[in-house]
């Protein structure tokens, strides 16, 4: 086990970059530090020092600790990391949603709504791209909802060119609930890609000057 960041750096013998992107991970969770107080406490001991490989020393000198003001650290930070560094969170990507919605139509209810009309929300994982005999574009889609079960959906030629995805994300679906061998399938009518929070990490703090 490492002691600290200065621990698994000398240790492992880590460049500033490899650092940084272990700590936007939060792979260094464990010092019970910020994400923020770690990486200014890289760039002080790595900052310009080329990596060296790592080997052991007699004697283990540790570097200067410096005292830090308190650092700010907004709760979305690490999902936004995630996402960026990752392709995905590692926690629910709901709570990034700019408008909340009351309680919708989850995977576990769609059994209860076979034939209805139905709205849901999903966080899309995949889409599989098919063509009909006609060559028209259809879609196949595949999505978490709020619990983290699956939902998946069928998105027909006509509404497959008049509501594209337009990328990665929470998704608001209106559709039918079909079944087919006792598995649930939404037949899509229309879908909306949700708006998150701005990115906390690049919202700018200061209050605009009036002209």
């Amino acid at each position: 086990l490492y002691d600290d960041l200065y621990d698994c750096v000398h240790r492992a013998g880590l460049s500033l970059d490899q650092t940084v992107l272990l700590i936007r991970v939060n792979a260094f969770k464990f010092t019970n530090k910020s994400k923020k107080e770690l990486l200014w406490n890289a760039h002080f001991l790595l900052n310009k020092a080329p990596k060296k490989e790592a080997l052991p020393e007699l004697f283990q000198v540790k570097p200067k600790s410096y005292d830090l003001p308190q650092l700010k650290q907004d709760k979305h930070e690490d999902t936004f990391d995630e996402i960026e560094l990752l392709g995905f969170p590692l926690q629910s990507p709901f709570t990034l949603l700019r408008k909340q919605y009351p309680t919708m139509i989850k995977s576990k209810d769609l059994s209860k709504n076979i034939n209805k009309i139905i709205y849901t929300m999903g966080y899309l994982i995949s889409v599989k791209n098919t063509k009909t005999k006609k060559k028209d574009h259809m879609y196949f889609g595949t999505f978490l909802d709020q619990d983290g079960h699956f939902i998946d959906t069928v998105h027909f030629p006509p509404i497959a060119k008049k509501y594209p995805f337009t990328g990665k994300g929470i998704y608001l679906i209106k559709g039918k609930v079909t079944e087919e061998f006792d598995f649930c399938t939404i037949e899509v009518l229309a879908i909306r890609r949700e708006a998150f929070i701005d990115d906390p990490r690049y919202v700018d703090e200061h209050p605009k000057i009036k002209k």
